[in-house]
C-alpha cells in the first residue's frame, strides 16, 4: 500500500529540491517533465481510491503503422524533439494543466478499464507469481507446505471452514 502512496506523492510533486552538480546549496526546481512507464499487465491500476494521476494508453502491436527499428531514424527522432521544444517554448499560460470535462470523462473510462477488478485477485496472483526457491524440490513435504495463515492477511480476508474466502468490511 505504501508503494502506491510513494509513487503518487512523487508524481504529484510540482517542485524538486536538490543541489545541482558543483552547486553550493539546494535549490527549488519546478517540475518540467513527463513520466512514462510500460507494463504487460492490462489491469495494472490497483489504487481503490482513484488513479487520476495515471493516463493509460493502450497499444496493439497488430495496429502499429511504424516500426521503431526501421522507421525511427535519427532524422525522425530530431524532428520529434524539435516539435516538443517548440511546444514547450510556446506561451505556458496557453497550456492547461488539467483535463477539460470531455477529456476527463474519456480518461476515467480508460482508467476504469485498466483498474484491477478485485484486489483479492491481485493478492492471489502476486502470491502465485512469487519465485520458487531453488532448493524447493529438495525440501520435505512439511517444509513445502503453506498454510492459509502464511498466505492470508488476517485484516483483509477471512478463511471460513468451508474454504471460502470473504472480504472483511
Amino acid at each position: 500500500k505504501s508503494t502506491i502512496e510513494d509513487i503518487k506523492g512523487f508524481i504529484s510533486a510540482i517542485v524538486d529540491i536538490y543541489r545541482a552538480s558543483y552547486g553550493k546549496r539546494t535549490e527549488r526546481h519546478p517540475r518540467q517533465c513527463v513520466f512514462v512507464g510500460t507494463t504487460n499487465n492490462y489491469e495494472f491500476l490497483k489504487d481503490q481510491t482513484g488513479n487520476r494521476r495515471f493516463f493509460p494508453i493502450t497499444t496493439d502491436k497488430n495496429k502499429a503503422t511504424k516500426s521503431p527499428f526501421d522507421d525511427l531514424t535519427p532524422d525522425v527522432v530530431q524532428q520529434m524533439f524539435a516539435e516538443a521544444k517548440v511546444y514547450f517554448d510556446e506561451d505556458p499560460t496557453d497550456k492547461a494543466l488539467l483535463l477539460d470535462k470531455e477529456a476527463s470523462e474519456m480518461a476515467l473510462k480508460v482508467q476504469e478499464a485498466h483498474s484491477e477488478k478485485d484486489a483479492l485477485v491481485g493478492e492471489i496472483e502476486e502470491f502465485l507469481e512469487r519465485p520458487i526457491p531453488s532448493d524447493y524440490w529438495y525440501r520435505t513435504l512439511e517444509e513445502k507446505r503453506v498454510s492459509a495463515h502464511d498466505v492470508i492477511d488476517q485484516d483483509y480476508i477471512k478463511l471460513y471452514g468451508d474454504g471460502k474466502l470473504i472480504e472483511l468490511p
